[in-house]
């Protein structure tokens, strides 16, 4: 996975594989999409992993991977999960 420049993605995080949730944002969502996993082999279309959801009150933060152990322990996941544990707590 590889991010845009956004607010608290590291510019190119490789994490461990994970399975993958199909996620279709729609353009009237205005998701920010900071992360991608590799074109899934049936659509040829990434997968949206990491994304941020515009509200007028709040910072939203979605992030699909993380679902085992391993995730959990793995030093990339960990530093995106704190990093946007303080970007979506710090004042807008």
């Amino acid at each position: 996975m590889c991010a845009k420049a956004r607010p608290f993605a590291h510019p190119c995080a490789t994490f461990l594989k994970d399975e993958l949730y199909h996620v279709q944002l729609t353009p009237e969502s205005k998701a920010g999409i900071l992360l991608e996993a590799s074109p899934a082999a049936k659509t040829h279309q990434p997968h949206p992993s990491v994304w941020i959801t515009p509200h007028p009150k709040a910072r939203i933060v979605c992030i699909a991977p993380g679902h085992d152990a391993a995730a959990h322990g793995d030093p990339n996941f960990q530093r995106l999960v704190r990093n946007a544990v303080q970007w979506a707590g710090s004042a807008r």
